[in-house]
């Protein structure tokens, strides 16, 4: 169906030949057509193709068989693909393939990766049994005398056990797997912050010259180009601009060595109908004008809300813009997308009183300010060249000087 994992090696559909005759091949030929195999009694037809299986079926299509309770219980497990680093820590903690087919089986959606597998090793020699699949969770819950009695709402607790962890749960609360994105999201967002040591500088940055820029061309700029002005683009454009001076935020680390990227290819997150985040790409974002730059974005956010992107516009990209201020927030501290070293986001913009340097002497100003949170990996960018770059950024906006639309 729309939106399922396939694993490499799955079956993922049946083809029906318009030949039925028990002495001709079984669909299943193909596949394994080294073996011979007597027909096997006990076994019943595929009754939605109406053909008699001939043949012993290998390992991994015995699973597909309908209405046989004994094929999904006597699976075979071991025609699994792992990598060889993961064959390597099972052969030297002794664990079998079978096993790992079986750990395997606590997310069919994943590879067999090397931290998992050490995770579960690690509670293997913690605990006296097997760690349990996920989609073993249950819950029992026994309801006190009294409750039963008088029928009141039941608030006792129960312990679920769930991937070897304990969990402490009231009768009210609901499990309930997560989807295919979120678990994606939540899988890179806990790597990153294992992989990079987080540090975050925060600027503010007097917006004033934009928003008055903005209110006095948006209604000329729909006109002219058929779509919206707004903040981002120019704060992308800003973005891209400071990341040609600081060639050294425009990188990716790969283990001990330090990739420079050629290319500025700005990322931005958005949300999802869903609620999911997606980070579309401008490519070559230093290459656009304002106007470019506008289109692109307004493009990309449109499609991308929708889940209508293309696999090649959420790649490739090497710095990261999240404007936090479209919910009403000032101030926040975004995880790196991996294998870039910086993100910022960017907070709403507001009216403060500030004070402003005149050659007249300092005065009190109603100015339109923003907080520009820049976070980076302290690994290969350092405290000093975090904040000049967060400076940077700030000056250029500050500086905006685009010409008023004709």
């Amino acid at each position: 169906a729309e939106g399922d994992n396939i694993q490499v090696g799955q079956v993922v559909a049946v083809v029906k030949t318009s030949k039925k005759t028990a002495t001709e091949p079984s669909i299943l030929t193909p596949i394994s057509n080294k073996k011979t195999a007597e027909k096997k009694e006990d076994t019943p037809a595929i009754n939605p193709v109406s053909i008699e299986l001939e043949e012993v079926i290998p390992p991994h299509l015995d699973t597909i068989l309908p209405d046989n309770p004994s094929a999904h219980h006597s699976t075979k497990l071991t025609n699994q693909h792992f990598s060889p680093l993961v064959k390597s820590i099972a052969k030297t903690e002794g664990i079998s393939e079978t096993e790992l087919s079986q750990i395997q089986q606590t997310a069919p959606s994943e590879k067999l990766s090397k931290d998992k597998l050490l995770e579960y090793i690690k509670n293997k020699k913690n605990t006296a049994e097997n760690t349990p699949s996920t989609s073993d969770v249950s819950t029992s819950i026994d309801p006190t005398p009294s409750e039963k009695k008088t029928n009141k709402k039941n608030t006792a607790s129960t312990n679920v056990k769930t991937s070897g962890s304990v969990l402490s749960l009231d009768t009210n609360d609901v499990i309930q797997p997560m989807g295919r994105v979120r678990k994606m999201i939540a899988d890179n967002m806990s790597q990153s912050k294992k992989i990079s040591p987080h540090a975050t500088s925060i600027i503010e940055i007097d917006m004033t010259r934009i928003v008055q820029w903005r209110e006095r061309n948006k209604n000329k700029y729909l006109e002219q180009y058929g779509q919206k002005i707004t903040y981002t683009p120019i704060i992308i454009q800003a973005l891209a601009q400071a990341l040609t001076e600081f060639p050294d935020i425009n990188i990716s680390v790969n283990e001990d060595h330090i990739i420079y990227k050629k290319d500025i290819n700005l990322g931005m997150a958005v949300a999802m109908e869903s609620g999911d985040l997606i980070v579309p790409v401008i490519h070559n974002a230093d290459k656009l004008n304002l106007h470019g730059i506008t289109s692109k974005t307004n493009d990309l956010s449109k499609r991308a809300r929708k889940n209508k992107l293309d696999p090649s516009e959420i790649k490739g990209g090497t710095y990261t813009m999240t404007n936090i201020g479209t919910f009403g927030n000032l101030i926040g501290t975004p995880i790196i997308p991996q294998p870039q070293v910086a993100i910022m986001a960017v907070g709403a913009i507001v009216k403060t009183p500030a004070v402003i340097e005149t050659p007249e002497g300092d005065t009190i100003a109603i100015r339109h300010m923003m907080y520009a949170s820049h976070t980076f990996d302290h690994r290969v960018v350092d405290g000093s060249l975090g904040g000049m770059f967060n400076f940077r950024v700030k000056q250029i906006l500050e500086s905006f000087n685009e010409p008023d639309l004709n």
